[in-house]
């Protein structure tokens, strides 16, 4: 279980992942979002314990301008033997967006849809490959977070508190 936080505050990450299922939990994984550019720098680990063991600082870059929506890719080797390189994609569908990230071999690692025209109860959802290292799947959810607020806006990200167990009232869910 995961609980997002947001804030626009710039003096610290404006996005924040937690292990748990409140505002009190320990901080993951988190998102600085740079608000003259669309790249995002992604951090894994606690930021308030800044020590180079703790925290690991990857850049997410836009890769390609499209109208409304855009392609993201980053390099990391959180959790992997190897630093290898992820990008999202997006694929517009008539009633929502669809970002599905991709490793540098092609294999699907995670996917993000929006609840879609119809449905504004629900945010989204983000779903995860099984199999994966626990420490990139939670950077893979905040990177996942960072584009969602970026493309969509402040407004839709006020209180994500996501689920795995997909129970109700939560805007967004992460499954594997």
């Amino acid at each position: 279980m995961y609980y997002g936080e947001s804030t626009l505050l710039t003096t610290k990450p404006q996005l924040q992942l937690r292990s748990g299922d409140s505002k009190n939990a320990p901080v993951v994984a988190v998102a600085k979002l740079h608000y003259t550019s669309r790249h995002v720098l992604l951090g894994c680990g606690d930021y308030q314990d800044d020590t180079e063991q703790s925290l690991v600082w990857e850049e997410m870059r836009r890769e390609k301008f499209r109208l409304q929506r855009s392609d993201y890719e980053f390099d990391t080797s959180v959790g992997l033997e190897s630093r290898r390189t992820f990008g999202w994609k997006v694929d517009k569908h008539l009633t929502k967006t669809v970002y599905r990230c991709v490793d540098d071999g092609g294999q699907l690692v995670a996917s993000m849809s929006s609840g879609g025209m119809f449905n504004w109860k629900k945010g989204g959802e983000i779903e995860i490959a099984e199999g994966l290292d626990k420490r990139l799947e939670e950077l893979l959810i905040v990177s996942a977070l960072a584009i969602w607020a970026s493309e969509a806006g402040w407004s839709v990200f006020k209180g994500y508190g996501q689920r795995q167990d997909g129970a109700e009232g939560s805007a967004a869910d992460a499954t594997h």
